[in-house]
């Protein structure tokens, strides 16, 4: 038997049906995330994208992807990578085992597809959130 537990964030009596209902989202998320403990108020920004309709997540993440697909596939695991990293170039060329220039070259080139600013913040926020969606889609369907 599989126990999952979801964990509202702590609030007085007056607001106990709110917690639950947090305890609730949690457990939802946590099932489709094969989680086993899911602890509400630890959720970031997926506790927005989770209560948002998956047609427009799927939507949001064409709209600023659909360049990107073309490239080759060291291009996604530069992106990866360098998300990981938190946008660290010498970490990012040393981890993938290349040549800073052929990093920057790779970086340029993602930036020049998708017609977007690494350095602009909205462009780096959209960016990363709609990435992460995609790498979260292809590990639910693969």
């Amino acid at each position: 038997m599989e126990v999952i537990y979801g964990i509202g964030r702590e609030t007085n009596i007056k607001e106990l049906s709110v917690s639950y209902q947090e305890a609730i989202r949690s457990i939802g998320y946590a099932k489709h995330h094969q989680m086993e403990i899911v602890e509400y108020a630890m959720l970031g920004v997926e506790r927005l994208l989770y209560e948002v309709d998956e047609d427009v997540l799927k939507m949001f993440m064409h709209d600023k992807l659909q360049h990107l697909y073309s490239l080759d596939e060291s291009f996604i695991e530069t992106l990866q990578v360098f998300i990981h990293l938190n946008k660290n170039h010498k970490l990012t060329a040393e981890h993938l085992h290349i040549h800073a220039n052929t990093l920057y070259y790779r970086l340029r080139k993602i930036e020049e597809a998708l017609d977007i600013q690494f350095d602009d913040e909205k462009d780096w926020i959209d960016f990363v959130i709609a990435f992460r969606l995609y790498v979260a889609s292809i590990k639910k369907d693969g």
